[in-house]
């Protein structure tokens, strides 16, 4: 992951579900909350709801790096009973909680799901936005 505002969605077509943010807006926090957004199209713009944030701990992956180390290596699994649990660092830091039903029935409700990460930007003088997809 980046060293600061690194974000990671489990969901639906890259657009809803289960976003983890590491480092957000460079302060040592990282979150779960759900997002729900829709692409552009002939009839409506995009847009974006969030969740307010499901958990937070006062940690990040970064601060665990040894070394050179340029990436922070961490995981994330999600149970069959909606616990989501954040494993990193050599000592094997762990966090998580568990995913109201209502979520984990959307969830629930395609075959596979899609991971996208990406890293914060395009404002105030940042470099752009980075996201990649990868769909299961």
């Amino acid at each position: 992951t980046a060293l600061r505002d690194a974000y990671l969605l489990l969901g639906i077509r890259s657009h809803s579900g289960l976003e983890l943010t590491l480092g957000r807006e460079g302060e040592g926090v990282s979150c779960f909350r759900w997002v729900r957004s829709a692409a552009q199209s002939r009839s409506s713009d995009a847009w974006t709801a969030r969740s307010p944030d499901l958990m937070c701990v006062p940690h990040i992956p970064a601060a665990t790096m040894q070394g050179q180390d340029m990436w922070a290596k961490f995981s994330l699994s999600l149970g069959e009973d909606g616990l989501v649990t954040v494993t990193y660092g050599v000592d094997g830091t762990q966090w998580g909680n568990y995913l109201p039903e209502a979520a984990m029935d959307i969830l629930r409700s395609v075959d596979k799901l899609t991971v996208s990460v990406g890293t914060y930007g395009g404002h105030h003088g940042t470099p752009p936005a980075k996201w990649a997809v990868c769909r299961g």
